[in-house]
């Protein structure tokens, strides 16, 4: 027996996830935001990312995944998903190593030997959890090359509809901004000749490049209604089942089975690691309590914030988003009576 929660469909969705649909059957699903909004259509949020807000993965198809892959051990791949929060080989073993480098680097000993060791049991504690996480990648890598390579037919297939015209799209357009203003942008249609292979960041759901190397169009998406009329079933073959509706809740058997109870094993996503293998928050706090306490902090947020970035950027070689500096640094900045120091949404 299976139980299926009701939940709200998306009105539009990303590149990546209306792959998804047509490969796997994934339904994306409404995306509130604290206005009760589709966080999709959040202009502001986007445009401190300038991508998409989410890329699909594979954990809504953990437990069916033996559907999709041809070898024998495919049963334990939900279970690897789990273990390895869907990571990569790299990404794993990136995480192990930035655990040991970090440690080396910020945690000298204190001269005290019980806390030394307390915080030598914890490095072990992580650095052996990382090592299972990376155990785990290992094992699901040939899994994933086989799913990817069904992601990347979807995506031709999605490709082709709009390039022809069969399915629209629309993104995010960067507007001009005055020198040292805030970066601004809008909706619109995605014309038919912007679309080149070539130039979709599928993953990050944008579409070619702009002025100043930005993205032509930002957080690409179509409507799920339209994409649905043009795919209306995924290429995933469906099975038959029996359906009791409870109301907020539906309970499926098996057609050729019914009133046997069948036990579905489910992998459930305990959310992507953080940035840094975990471990980007706890290196920016501790460099930053270092920099108030030798008081060089600068007196603007801003610089504070493009600080923070260069930081990230030079020590873990990505990004860092404003809106995660500020939530990041926010209890350091307050500690020290730096004020602003909260995290603003702008209206959308």
């Amino acid at each position: 027996m299976e139980i299926f929660i009701r939940a709200e469909v998306a009105e539009t969705c990303y590149l990546d996830e209306a792959a998804h649909w047509i490969a796997f059957g994934v339904v994306p699903t409404f995306w509130p935001d604290e206005n009760g909004h589709d966080e999709r259509q959040n202009v502001d949020a986007h445009l401190d990312h300038l991508e998409g807000l989410a890329s699909p993965t594979y954990f809504p198809i953990a437990p069916i995944a033996h559907r999709f892959l041809e070898h024998d051990d495919a049963a334990d791949f939900a279970r690897h998903m789990t273990e390895s929060y869907g990571q990569t080989v790299k990404e794993a073993r990136d995480a192990v190593e930035l655990q040991v480098e970090l440690h080396k680097k910020y945690y000298p000993a204190a001269g005290d030997p019980d806390y030394d060791q307390d915080r030598q049991n914890e490095f072990e504690r992580e650095l052996s959890a990382l090592e299972s996480e990376l155990e785990s990648a290992m094992a699901i890598a040939p899994f994933l090359a086989e799913l990817d390579q069904l992601v990347e037919i979807a995506r031709s297939k999605l490709f082709t509809a709009l390039v022809q015209g069969k399915l629209a799209a629309r993104g995010i357009e960067l507007l001009p901004s005055p020198d040292d203003g805030p970066m601004s942008g809008r909706f619109g249609d995605i014309p038919r000749s912007d679309w080149r292979m070539s130039d979709v960041a599928w993953p990050l759901s944008n579409l070619g490049t702009g002025e100043d190397e930005q993205p032509r169009w930002i957080a690409a998406q179509v409507s799920f209604s339209e994409l649905m009329m043009l795919v209306p079933q995924p290429d995933i073959g469906k099975s038959l089942r029996t359906l009791e509706d409870f109301g907020a809740c539906l309970i499926a058997r098996n057609a050729e089975s019914e009133g046997e109870a069948v036990i579905s094993a489910r992998a459930t996503s305990r959310g992507a690691p953080k940035q840094g293998g975990g471990l980007l928050e706890t290196a920016l706090v501790i460099e930053f309590e270092r920099r108030a306490k030798a008081k060089v902090l600068p007196e603007k947020l801003e610089s504070i914030w493009a600080e923070a970035s260069e930081f990230v950027n030079r020590t873990f070689g990505q990004p860092l988003p404003r809106s995660t500096a500020q939530r990041y640094l926010k209890p350091v900045l307050e500690k020290n009576g730096i004020s602003g120091a909260r995290p603003e949404r702008l209206p959308n």
